[in-house]
């Protein structure tokens, strides 16, 4: 991965926002049920899987971040590929996605660093939010998730050819609103690189590594190995079936 010197209080301030997330006062204002402390932990621990990886890689002490176990080191390793590879391509498209952001009426950021913390931001607030469907703005009260499905969707995307139209992008946001300032910027991105040969290298790199990352995610996946869904109601975790259709 080509490296883009990211400033030390960047560095410093993505580090913060990764530590603190999700915030305590989540788990003690928000978290009213015993699964959704559970949850919380959960959701803490990646964070500080993440945080790990990025102070080791800041600092260039990986110390801490080797005496991991090793399956919690490569994917740790692969969401902090992920962000740096996105922040190379939000400082290199920042004049179009500079230009985007002035027709969104509320403040999101003014600098590549600072939309970087933003998605950090938000993408948390949706892992989190998962077990809370009923504040979800297009959900029914019910947050679910099938494995098999997710799979099927995953391996089609990435099928050569295979180009996600805008009506199905716009779907998928509506099911995953934390992601769109992601969105935003690499849509308004893959615009940008049509004349800016640099920034079409930036996007390939991050897809490339992001790529990675959503194998590592799905693996586990895969229909022959029949994984459980899960869903969340009323702050309840409700485990589904192998076969799927009913949670318990």
């Amino acid at each position: 991965m080509s490296e883009i010197a990211i400033p030390k209080n960047i560095q410093d301030n993505v580090l913060k926002q990764v530590d603190g997330s999700p915030p305590s006062s989540w788990l003690l204002e928000d978290c009213n049920t015993a699964d959704r402390r559970q949850h919380w932990m959960e959701v803490k621990r990646l964070y500080q899987l993440l945080h790990a990886a990025l102070k080791a890689y800041f600092s260039g002490d990986k110390s801490v971040f080797n005496d991991l176990p090793k399956k919690q080191k490569e994917f740790a390793a692969l969401m902090r590929d992920d962000y740096l590879s996105l922040y190379g391509v939000l400082h290199d498209g920042w004049d179009v996605i500079s230009e985007e952001l002035k027709h969104i009426d509320s403040y999101v950021a003014s600098s590549p660093g600072e939309m970087l913390i933003k998605i950090i931001e938000w993408e948390c607030v949706g892992v989190f939010c998962s077990a809370f469907p009923e504040i979800e703005p297009y959900g029914n009260g019910l947050h679910d998730f099938s494995p098999q499905k997710a799979y099927r969707r995953w391996s089609g995307d990435r099928k050569p050819g295979n180009k996600i139209s805008k009506a199905e992008l716009k779907k998928r946001l509506r099911e995953n609103w934390s992601h769109c300032y992601r969105v935003l910027c690499l849509v308004v991105c893959t615009e940008g690189a049509r004349t800016d040969p640099t920034l079409k290298r930036k996007l390939q790199e991050y897809r490339r590594v992001n790529a990675a990352l959503q194998e590592n995610l799905y693996k586990d996946a895969h229909p022959r190995k029949q994984a459980k869904g899960w869903a969340w109601r009323d702050g309840i975790r409700l485990e589904g079936q192998k076969k799927g259709g009913t949670y318990t």
